[in-house]
């Protein structure tokens, strides 16, 4: 469960995650799920290996919050803390309502678990005009994460599955015009995860069958435009 991931193998997207005995090691990742609740905290990077915010808590009893809350509080110390921990409720997954490389660090997340993501300004130059305190996004920056809880597809109503599938395919689509193509791909098959075993919406929502089509259309014209970038390199 303590694991580094470079998302993007440059190191421009790095998450480690944090585990502890008291989450389920099966739990699902946010990449399975439509909507999740977080807390999230943002400071400077004061080097190339930042300190962490979030040891894995030495769980003696105390919940994973209380355990969690004692390494806060001790944890990075030496970095500018401009974004006080905040908690998140009812982020619908691939709306923007947070920064695309918080998005793609959650895909690597499960419930229950603590992160760690260090973010180069590559990564968030399209968010520094979104947010007020998008100015600090033009350095390298560090976020610390918990996952409280996570909601998957099928438990969701079908409006909001639907909702979900629309505002992944429409930031697919940005990045595919983008000429990002890999990741346009991976938002297309996010997108297909709200849609699984949903036959019912169908009835409801007869504009899923379509919906279902442009995604596979859109993923094959991503794997296109992959091979072709291979075949030209």
């Amino acid at each position: 469960w303590n694991t580094v991931t470079d998302k993007y193998q440059d190191g421009t997207l790095v998450v480690t995650t944090f585990g502890n005995l008291l989450v389920d090691p099966y739990a699902a990742t946010c990449r399975d799920c439509s909507q999740v609740d977080i807390t999230l905290r943002g400071r400077i990077a004061t080097s190339d290996n930042p300190q962490r915010a979030f040891q894995p808590p030495d769980v003696d009893g105390r919940s994973v919050a209380d355990a969690v809350q004692g390494t806060q509080n001790t944890q990075g110390e030496g970095d500018e803390v401009f974004h006080p921990t905040i908690t998140l409720r009812n982020i619908t997954v691939g709306s923007r309502m947070i920064a695309e490389a918080f998005e793609d660090a959650l895909g690597l997340v499960r419930e229950g678990q603590q992160a760690e993501v260090l973010v180069h300004p590559c990564r968030t130059e399209d968010d520094v005009t979104r947010y007020p305190w998008g100015e600090f996004l033009k350095q390298t920056t560090v976020w610390d994460m918990e996952v409280l809880e996570l909601r998957r597809p099928h438990l969701l109503p079908p409006g909001e599955r639907v909702e979900a599938a629309e505002a992944r395919k429409s930031w697919g689509n940005d990045l595919y015009h983008r000429e990002f193509y890999g990741e346009a791909l991976d938002k297309y098959k996010l997108a297909e995860t709200c849609l699984k075993n949903s036959k019912d919406i169908e009835k409801s929502f007869p504009e899923v069958v379509d919906l279902r089509v442009a995604l596979h259309l859109n993923k094959a014209a991503c794997h296109q435009m992959m091979a072709g970038n291979v075949a030209e390199g």
